[in-house]
């Protein structure tokens, strides 16, 4: 039992959008792209970050147009994808729609958007997933304080029954900017 040669955990992050058209008003011009939105860019920002801290990251841009009640069952099969890679968490990035106070936040010098942490009640490995956006949080918490606005439980399932370290993060909201998003991230 000893020699495995896959270590625990492989610092293995994946990636993606279930709401590919959600923008950024500031410096999108409008809420929503049908297609690649602003959410993209933080996607990619959310990918380069993560790689200079030497983790690997399986980002997926799979579109799952259009932004309906579909999306999650369309977003479905991209996350069974990436789970096939045995990533060690995955994230579906995703924008708020709320005022631009509500996200933004300093961080040290410079002005960034909030993140929150969406965890969906339908799931049933709700309080696994929960424990793990609270771990997430506290963190977060004392390498960036204020950064994370919270932790949402929300009515829906969101993907999350297929692995419990997979959340939904909301990256700032409409009214706030793609650079503060990409910031955030």
């Amino acid at each position: 039992a000893g020699n495995k040669e896959e270590k625990w955990p492989q610092k293995r992050v994946a990636i993606y959008h279930t709401h590919n058209a959600e923008s950024y008003v500031p410096t999108d011009g409008t809420d929503s792209i049908h297609g690649r939105g602003g959410i993209h860019d933080v996607g990619a920002a959310f990918k380069d970050a993560l790689e200079k801290k030497e983790i690997e990251v399986i980002y997926s841009e799979n579109m799952h147009l259009p932004h309906d009640r579909g999306a999650y069952r369309r977003s479905r099969d991209t996350a069974l994808k990436l789970l096939e890679q045995n990533p060690d968490v995955i994230f579906d990035l995703h924008r708020d729609a709320a005022p631009v106070d509500a996200y933004a936040t300093k961080v040290e010098e410079d002005w960034v958007t909030k993140i929150q942490f969406v965890v969906g009640r339908q799931n049933p490995s709700y309080s696994v997933t929960r424990r793990f956006a609270y771990d997430l949080k506290g963190l977060a918490d004392k390498v960036y304080p204020g950064l994370i606005k919270g932790v949402f439980m929300g009515w829906g399932n969101y993907n999350q029954d297929l692995t419990p370290l997979n959340l939904l993060l909301e990256v700032g909201a409409h009214q706030n900017s793609k650079e503060a998003a990409e910031g955030g991230i």
